[in-house]
């Protein structure tokens, strides 16, 4: 499947699960990634379990690692430090439009590398 939007891809295959809950699905494909200027291109984050999307975020900013909480957080070994080297984006469930289009689809094509855990489509 092609990609026409402006995306980084998060490749999950090492976090997600089937049973994921919405709120750990969100932090796992939101948080800690060594992402660089480019992804202030990106207007969406999909998550990608195996070359499916799993689940579409419309990206609202990007903040330094830890500055907002997720549900990692409260396990009694987190590292809350802020770190300027990863970055994580904030945001919401995308519009019902672009989820139509994507949600579900394998859009394993897209990707030029299988050893970055996230492609930068369209950006």
């Amino acid at each position: 499947m092609k990609v026409e939007d402006s995306v980084i891809a998060f490749k999950l295959n090492q976090t997600y699960h089937q049973g994921i809950g919405q709120m750990e699905l969100y932090d796992i494909t939101r948080h800690s990634w060594r992402v660089s200027e480019r992804r202030e291109k990106a207007k969406y984050a999909f998550a990608v379990f195996h070359g499916i999307v799993k689940e579409i975020y419309k990206i609202a900013a990007w903040l330094p690692q830890n500055s907002t909480l997720n549900t990692k957080e409260f396990a009694a070994d987190a590292d809350l430090s802020i770190n300027t080297k990863r970055w994580e984006f904030v945001g919401n469930i995308a519009e019902d439009n672009i989820r139509e289009k994507y949600l579900g689809r394998d859009i394993s094509g897209c990707f030029k590398s299988n050893q970055s855990p996230f492609e930068y489509i369209n950006c």
